[in-house]
């Protein structure tokens, strides 16, 4: 949905400002992206197929800044988790979908 491409949009924004603030903006901004990135996630949990180019890359892109705040089991347990729906889910993609999903 377009929401969840808005949102996921922003998390990307703070999550590249993330390298070039200092540490005590670092913070509040990590929080921002983690919270835009989880809404996004919520919202395309619910609206899109688990192996969505949209719900994929917002979990990959969750995901990397999970790693990138030192998150990082929570990081590698999204992309686990995320692996796992897709598989599951690949049954219900119908041809055209499924060459997206492969070379996403």
């Amino acid at each position: 949905t377009s929401k969840t491409f808005y949102l996921k949009q922003m998390g990307d924004s703070y999550h590249k400002c993330i390298e070039f603030i200092n540490k005590i903006e670092k913070q509040d901004v990590s929080n921002k992206a983690k919270k835009l990135y989880e809404e996004a996630m919520k919202i395309a949990a619910e609206e899109l197929s688990k192996a969505h180019p949209l719900y994929l890359k917002c979990a990959l892109n969750y995901s990397s800044l999970l790693y990138d705040i030192d998150h990082t089991k929570e990081s590698i347990d999204l992309l686990k988790k995320t692996y796992h729906e897709v598989k599951d889910s690949l049954n219900e993609i119908n041809g055209d979908n499924h060459s997206e999903v492969i070379y996403f």
